[in-house]
């Protein structure tokens, strides 16, 4: 658990939601069990959440690709996969071409939440040199964030 800069530390609040941060890859998913375990022990939901490149503007009438729909599927499946062992799960698929901005522009205003992400950086020193979208979340983020290694 790390707590970055912008962090608000005076919360005396249970954390709810548990925000977890997935790209639709394997290496991503690695944070599920813990993120999963954490909810099931202190009763928090689950929110996952699934940042993908947008392909047309949002105003565009652009039937969506196949490859557009299996990204649309991907937290649908995951989310009855999690359901099984914790039933407090929702999920949300957003259009956005930076992650790290699109995470926190979409979580304004959960307050008592707490961000889980994977990273396949060896760890958080490495990930705060190299800029990665852990790194980026961890600098501004105004709740604590769950970071796990591949």
């Amino acid at each position: 658990m790390l707590v970055g800069p912008r962090c608000n530390t005076d919360i005396d609040t249970p954390i709810d939601p548990i925000i977890v941060c997935l790209d639709g890859t394997d290496a991503a998913e690695v944070v599920l069990p813990w993120a999963t375990r954490w909810g099931q022990t202190t009763d928090a939901g689950l929110l996952l959440m699934h940042i993908v490149y947008p392909v047309a503007p949002p105003e565009a009438r652009v039937p969506p690709s196949l490859q557009r729909i299996e990204q649309l599927d991907y937290l649908t499946r995951l989310s009855t996969q999690v359901r099984v062992e914790h039933p407090n799960v929702r999920h949300v698929t957003i259009p956005g071409a930076d992650p790290g901005v699109a995470i926190r522009d979409a979580t304004d205003g959960y307050s008592n939440a707490m961000f889980a992400i994977a990273t396949s950086h060896p760890g958080p020193v490495t990930d705060l040199l190299l800029g990665s979208t852990a790194a980026h979340i961890i600098r501004t983020a105004d709740v604590p964030v769950l970071v796990v290694s591949k």
